[in-house]
């Protein structure tokens, strides 16, 4: 079992040492849950282009945010993370507000790894 951390303390690790964490937290038990809330809530909060934020585990036991936007203004939000597609240590996949993502044509993704990422139309 992983030691739980403050939200204190998960921000003052680099992010190696968070991804390092957060691959050790059994996340279908819920370690780190407490975490990536606060994170999912902060990220709502440092934009007020995010309508809503959700989290959950994604394949393989990885705690991942969902940030719900308007779909006019999905390109516009690529900016706002800290190392590329992650917010404090959580990779984040895009929702509008009207569903998934527009057509991967007409996004200019914020690197390659987004390119294939969950939320991809033909992944559905």
């Amino acid at each position: 079992m992983s030691v739980e951390i403050s939200y204190r303390d998960w921000l003052n690790l680099s992010h190696p040492q968070r991804l390092e964490t957060h691959q050790s937290w059994r996340v279908y038990r819920g370690e780190g849950e407490a975490i990536v809330q606060e994170a999912a809530d902060r990220l709502q909060s440092t934009d007020s282009r995010i309508h809503q934020t959700r989290f959950g585990p994604y394949h393989g036991g990885e705690w991942v945010i969902y940030a719900v936007v308007d779909n006019h203004e999905i390109e516009d939000c690529r900016g706002i993370f800290d190392y590329g597609k992650y917010f404090q240590g959580f990779r984040v996949f895009f929702e509008t507000n009207q569903g998934f993502l527009p057509s991967p044509e007409n996004i200019t993704w914020p690197d390659p790894d987004w390119s294939r990422g969950h939320y991809r139309p033909e992944n559905l």
